[in-house]
């Protein structure tokens, strides 16, 4: 029987270990003690960029996070607004950190638009490639007209110009492209290429220091008028300072018309004596 007891006692003592023989119970975690780590989400969103990670994030409580954001064509980081909802934040470029996450929050970036100075060199400077649509207003349903235009640095006869290729009309194999320079005092419009070979040469000249009303004259008699600075919105896009030029007696128009250039995009709105309408329609 003594054989039979000590051989019982190694299974005693280890029931007597289990809650229900009591004592020893406060030197065991219980569920839902301390040690369980808590944990928040963190949903970040952006307006004008992109934002990464994009999805939402969990945090442990009390740990950082950090957001990289990327502006859009035409945005930049010096117009990026940051807002949060935990606390704590800081930018850094274009990483925003967020120190201590203590619940769950939201963190919020907005690129504004970036506004040009008023200037006649500005109106005429692109330094990306910008891609858009165009539409015709009051147009007579045989009109051949731009449905498309690229914008931006090209070179034309091994020089660097600023081109503006117009697409013109859907399906059709006819580009127009516009090339032009600005120096430090002038806008200086170098050609007019067409893709079946003609050229058309120019000699625009608008001094950069222009004032509304002030009129400037090429050999070919055309008057080009500067007629302000002027903020219009298109297709629910808002262009500042953009250039306002009144045109007549140019020769390929064949009478007057009235342009708008923005900068980084070049001729976004153009109305001509017969009342047709082309104009800025959306990026592509």
């Amino acid at each position: 029987m003594k054989t039979s007891l000590l051989t019982t006692l190694p299974s005693l003592a280890l029931a007597c270990i289990l809650p229900a023989c009591g004592g020893g119970g406060s030197d065991s975690p219980s569920p839902g003690s301390g040690d369980q780590t808590t944990s928040y989400t963190v949903t970040p969103s952006v307006s004008g960029g992109t934002i990464s990670p994009s999805d939402p994030v969990l945090v442990q409580s009390g740990d950082s996070v950090t957001f990289t954001f990327t502006p859009d064509s035409g945005n930049s980081l010096t117009n990026l607004n940051v807002s949060n909802t935990c606390g704590g934040g800081i930018l850094n470029g274009n990483a925003y950190r967020i120190k201590s996450v203590t619940a769950d929050c939201t963190v919020t970036g907005t690129f504004n638009q970036s506004t040009p100075a008023a200037s006649i060199a500005a109106c005429f400077t692109a330094t990306e490639t910008v891609n858009f649509a165009m539409v015709s207003l009051n147009a007579p349903s045989d009109s051949v007209l731009p449905d498309r235009s690229i914008t931006g640095p090209m070179i034309y006869n091994g020089q660097m110009f600023t081109g503006q290729k117009f697409f013109i009309a859907s399906g059709s194999p006819v580009t127009q492209t516009n090339y032009w320079r600005v120096t430090n005092d002038s806008v200086i419009s170098g050609a007019t290429v067409y893709n079946d070979g003609n050229i058309v040469y120019s000699n625009m000249v608008l001094p950069v220091n222009m004032k509304p009303g002030q009129v400037a004259t090429d050999i070919n008699d055309a008057r080009r008028t500067f007629v302000g600075f002027e903020t219009i919105t298109l297709a629910g896009k808002t262009f500042s300072n953009t250039c306002h030029v009144s045109e007549t007696n140019v020769q390929v128009l064949s009478g007057s018309s009235e342009t708008w250039w923005a900068s980084g995009y070049g001729v976004i709105k153009q109305t001509i004596a017969n009342g047709i309408i082309m104009q800025y329609s959306g990026d592509l």
